[in-house]
């Protein structure tokens, strides 16, 4: 249910975002990547460049209408296809002889094509006055086949993309874009450009997908930088350097090409800005190309947007953390091919960053998830698992390879048991602050060296503490580590028992039993309290080694003398009835690991008869104090208790 509900929200943070085109920027500078495509161009198209050098010679801009009708006659009277002006003539020259001189001129000839411009912002004002200032005519009369629109619309990061094919006057008759008209007398029959009142737009056959604003998107063939068009200054052919008849059969755009004297735009192909005629330039041959897309509109980005997010969700959550790097990788990749060839195949730019946003997010947020989550498994599972095992133990059980499990199995471990005895004798004698002080000291001591040593500390009770090793992390070497610890905390406990027996005039020792076997271990007890519990003959028996050992004696069963006698140092002992045994099991006291035992050997010159002499008094000792009737009940550790 949570990860349902996290994957809506994401998606409605996904949707919340397209509708305000949040990232618009990064979204058509990813597009702009793969839309990119410099290509040749047509050389029919040229441009008749009013550029700084032609300001120089013929006069400051704007150039009397005379003057544009004498340019413009020459390059039409020598067989241009088309010659179209990139400059508005709405309003009326202060000298009418100019305008008269523009009228005959676009009169004479049939291929030369004035613009129109189409003021948006008229719309929102009175009727009358709209029907004045919404389309811009020229005041030269020019039949309407020879006119269009020269509206470029730039995105909202200001670089125009997208041109207008048409547009409706208030008759609800659609005047084509220019570039529209001026194409069309260069391509052939069957590919030429028509439309309908319906807004239904093709070129020949085909049919131009067009956006809800009535837009497509083209690409540009040339660079700003670079521009592959040929550019000729205007005052060249005014003062007759290049003869006109070089023009014939090319459309001629004359235009402003000189800072400050036309408005320049962004383009996704350059850095710099472009002039406006050289824009319509590469939208005519966009057309000519047939180098056309659109983008999918709000609602399809939205719907791509949900599946994806679901998707990428569903495939998140079911990969997990581990392979889920791998499923991000194949569904960027992945849907980057869908892009890239419904662009080649269809013309349609599908949304492309968003979506890559959706699979990003929806993978962090899956990742996010599993982290929360298993930081809460963690915690419980420290809760519990901490209470008997180590943090370095905890941590390996967390990056095992293997799940560790903690449901009952059946496994070889080594159980260790501890007893201080003496100390049920001394808390008869003291106040319970005392009597939990050193046991506390006691347990905390034991602790330490368990864990120092990987073991699992299995029971704590009033007289000792058990332990084993090789449980829940896999130990091969438990045996000895179960040994080794014994060992070191014989030793560290010296320093306690002097310290109480000073304190409270009770001698107290540390008496150790070890055994290794088979034993059922894992979790056992009710859903409100369980304990991670080992159960079997192995227990048993390592209990009755434990609560059988003198003070300073560390017990092993046979068991564990065979897989560490190499290590250790350990002498054969009596063999040693259990409870509810006919048999007398084979038992050896740990003296101490051999590198240490041959080191004090090398330095003390021990004597050997001294040592053996030694020995035998102890064993004297074990026979007549370890048997069952010596042994007092209070002085067991059982694990049953």
């Amino acid at each position: 249910m949570k990860k349902l509900l996290a994957a809506v929200i994401l998606c409605w943070v996904m949707v919340f975002l397209v509708h305000f085109d949040s990232f618009y920027f990064i979204e058509n500078a990813l597009a702009d990547k793969l839309t990119v495509k410099v290509r040749p161009v047509d050389p029919r198209l040229k441009i008749l460049a009013i550029d700084d050098d032609s300001l120089e010679k013929i006069g400051r801009f704007p150039w009397p209408r005379d003057k544009m009708a004498e340019l413009i006659d020459k390059v039409a009277a020598a067989g241009a296809t088309a010659v179209w002006p990139d400059m508005l003539f709405t309003e009326p020259s202060s000298d009418p002889k100019e305008d008269q001189a523009l009228a005959e001129v676009v009169k004479k000839y049939d291929n030369v094509y004035l613009p129109v411009y189409f003021d948006f912002q008229a719309l929102q004002k009175p009727t009358r006055q709209m029907e004045q200032e919404y389309l811009k005519l020229p005041v030269i009369n020019i039949p309407p086949e020879r006119i269009g629109h020269i509206n470029i619309l730039p995105d909202n990061d200001n670089i125009v993309r997208k041109m207008l094919l048409g547009i409706p006057n208030l008759k609800e008759e659609i005047v084509p874009l220019i570039d529209v008209r001026l194409a069309n007398l260069l391509l052939p029959e069957d590919s030429k450009i028509t439309w309908d009142k319906y807004y239904n737009w093709q070129r020949g056959q085909e049919k131009i997908a067009i956006d809800e604003k009535l837009q497509v998107s083209f690409v540009y063939a040339t660079s700003s930088d670079e521009s592959k068009f040929e550019v000729i200054p205007a005052w060249r052919v005014m003062e007759g350097e290049i003869d006109p008849a070089y023009f014939k059969g090319s459309l001629v755009l004359i235009g402003p090409y000189a800072a400050g004297l036309q408005e320049q735009y962004n383009t996704p192909i350059s850095g710099s800005k472009m002039y406006e005629v050289e824009i319509h330039a590469n939208i005519i041959q966009a057309l000519l190309d047939n180098e056309l897309y659109t983008k999918t509109s709000k609602s399809r980005t939205v719907m791509i947007i949900i599946l994806v997010s679901l998707l990428s969700f569903a495939l998140f959550t079911w990969a997990k953390a581990k392979r889920g790097a791998v499923v991000l990788a194949l569904l960027i990749l992945g849907y980057s091919g869908v892009v890239y060839y419904f662009y080649n195949t269809q013309q349609v730019l599908l949304p492309y960053f968003y979506v890559l946003l959706a699979i990003i997010v929806a993978y962090g947020a899956t990742v996010a998830g599993e982290y929360i989550q298993g930081q809460k498994d963690r915690k419980k599972m420290k809760e519990i698992v901490g209470r008997y095992v180590s943090d370095t133990v905890f941590e390996k059980i967390l990056l095992a390879k293997e799940k560790i499990s903690f449901s009952p199995v059946r496994k070889d471990v080594t159980l260790m048991f501890v007893e201080l005895k003496g100390f049920i004798k001394l808390s008869q004698k003291l106040e319970p602050k005392e009597v939990v002080g050193i046991l506390n000291q006691f347990i905390e001591l034991c602790t330490k060296v368990i864990f120092e040593y990987e073991g699992t500390l299995v029971k704590v009770s009033a007289s000792g503490v058990s332990s084993l090793f090789g449980a829940p992390l896999n130990q091969e070497d438990h045996p000895e580590r179960a040994v080794r610890a014994a060992l070191d905390l014989r030793e560290k406990a010296e320093d306690l028992i002097e310290q109480l027996q000073n304190e409270y005039g009770q001698e107290l020792s540390l008496a150790i039993g070890i055994n290794t076997g088979p034993v059922v271990i894992g979790n056992v007890g009710s859903a409100d309290h369980f304990e991670y519990l080992a159960i079997g003959d192995t227990v048993q028996w390592a209990a009755r080694l434990g609560s059988g050992a003198k003070g300073g004696q560390i017990l092993i069963s046979k068991e564990t003398y065979q897989r560490i006698e190499e290590i250790f140092e350990c002498t054969a002992l009596d063999p040693l009835i259990a409870k509810g045994k006919e048999k007398a099991e084979e038992i050896y006291q740990v003296e101490r690991e051999y590198d240490e035992y041959e080191d004090e050997y090398d330095e003390d010159e021990y004597d050997e008869d001294e040592y053996d002499e030694d020995e035998d008094e102890d064993d004297e000792y074990y026979d007549d104090e370890n048997n069952d009737e010596n042994i007092s009940e209070e002085n067991k550790l059982s694990p049953n208790r």
